[in-house]
């Protein structure tokens, strides 16, 4: 018997935000540091966490076609 995360019943999905967030790290964070005009951002610079989903979005609107199709391929 399958419990937990392991049944195919619990219908999860991984939002896409998600999906961005664990691919596409780096690329999020070139982001964020380009509009808060800092060279180098990581999860220690002040006010990162506020700009990680306006910046998620803005990695995903300048994926191409094949990227979009492979980052859907891996959230399912």
């Amino acid at each position: 018997m399958t419990k937990g995360s392991l049944r195919k019943s619990n219908n999860f999905r991984v939002k896409r935000s998600e999906a961005i967030w664990s691919l596409y790290r780096d690329q999020v964070f070139k982001e964020i540091g380009n509009m808060m005009g800092v060279e180098d951002t990581t999860t220690n610079t002040p006010g990162w966490f506020q700009m990680r989903m306006p910046d998620i979005k803005r990695v995903f609107d300048s994926m191409t076609a094949v990227e979009k199709a492979v980052l859907d391929s891996e959230q399912q």
